[in-house]
């Protein structure tokens, strides 16, 4: 026979909360991670573009400008 459980037992509330925490915590981790790995991948991208402007040294922020906007409407 299985015990019925209530919603106002104080072991069962703090079971919840436990794993609610547990949930929360684990997300906002995910969530910095994903975000740190996004901020290195921008910081990436624009240092390769200001090697790649010094190399050539050309407009190349507006060249990528343009380029990318004639992607956008094809």
């Amino acid at each position: 026979m299985t015990k019925e459980i209530s919603p106002t037992d104080q072991n069962f509330t703090t079971f919840v909360k436990d794993i609610k925490s547990k949930i929360l915590s684990s997300q906002y981790e995910a969530l910095k991670a994903v975000n740190k790995a996004l901020i290195n991948l921008y910081w990436d991208i624009g240092k390769n573009i200001v090697q790649k402007q010094e190399q050539l040294e050309l407009g190349l922020i507006k060249k990528i400008r343009e380029f990318l906007a004639q992607m956008g409407t094809n």
